[in-house]
């Protein structure tokens, strides 16, 4: 009975998330601006049965690169296909003010797709990036070898560090992912009592970061699932799948961290490996899990 009034209690969550913004303008919400893992271009030449299908209805299956933004001004991750989403999203990049980084994969930062996004911004307040030693490297480094001023702010993070984005109170919790001594970064973000944990790249959690959860009352936790339905134990060594998800999901809500009333969300799905949207969207919201499209609004209501 448990599960069930839970089930009854996410889909009446996601009816008003997914409804139109408040009148509110000021009112905080998280927006898709991509959901796909780095194999957004397999559709145009796989003929799996996935890609087949996404190749050929388009839509709501198509997938850019994973991002979110959180209003007012803040967008995770920005890479080739940022302007795009923002464009297809509605957000001028004028309104972006901070962007804060999770690794540096490409699929997730793209030092040329962020100068882009500094130019469009024109003459607003400079930008303010956070991300970790890696990322802020490659960025001064790129820096350093033009010959103008860039309208940019950097700082380096490190894991379990809080820190200030405009109206946001940010923390950074560490994933795990890199093979290399990277370390990649999963964050939560709260307004007015409002807070959304966005999790991706990473396989299961780290204990600390489990552990530094216990302190959170999430109304929203996104959390990637690359790999899908897949079991595999090579899958798993740096991305999550639908069942890992189900486990996190169980403990988040039997440990309070999740608000009765709040959504379980997916993000970062492979077209290959994870059934398009049209298919596996109301299976996955039967087990408590939000499949989202690009462009998929939240709100806090």
């Amino acid at each position: 009975m448990y599960y069930a009034m839970k089930i009854v209690s996410y889909t009446l969550s996601l009816y008003i998330a997914a409804a139109p913004a408040s009148a509110h303008e000021d009112a905080p919400y998280v927006q898709y601006l991509g959901t796909g893992a780095a194999d957004i271009h397999r559709p145009d030449h796989c003929e799996c049965k996935n890609c087949s299908y996404t190749r050929a209805e388009g839509g709501r299956n198509k997938r850019r690169y994973s991002s979110l933004y959180a209003h007012p001004g803040v967008v995770i991750d920005f890479s080739i296909t940022g302007m795009t989403s923002l464009e297809e999203c509605g957000i001028h990049p004028r309104d972006i003010n901070y962007l804060l980084f999770t690794h540096s994969h490409s699929d997730h930062f793209n030092v040329s797709a962020l100068m882009e996004l500094i130019a469009a911004r024109g003459d607003a307040q400079p930008l303010s990036v956070f991300g970790n030693s890696t990322v802020v490297h490659l960025i001064k480094q790129h820096i350093e070898s033009l010959e103008t001023d860039i309208a940019l702010t950097v700082t380096a993070i490190n894991a379990f560090q809080d820190f200030v984005a405009g109206e946001w109170q940010c923390t950074s919790l560490a994933a795990n992912h890199a093979a290399t001594h990277e370390e990649c970064l999963l964050y939560t973000l709260t307004r007015n009592g409002r807070s959304v944990l966005y999790a991706t790249d990473t396989t299961w959690f780290p204990a600390r970061t489990f552990f530094a959860l216990q302190n959170k009352k999430l109304d929203i936790a996104i959390v990637e699932a690359t790999f899908g339905p897949e079991t595999e134990a090579a899958y798993l060594i740096t991305h999550m799948n639908f069942h890992f998800n189900a486990l996190i999901r169980e403990h988040l809500i039997k440990k309070n961290i999740l608000k009765p009333e709040g959504i379980y969300a997916l993000t970062h799905l492979s077209l290959h490996y994870v059934a398009p949207y049209d298919k596996i969207h109301p299976e996955m919201l039967r087990q408590g899990m939000l499949i989202p499209h690009d462009g998929l609004k939240l709100t806090f209501d």
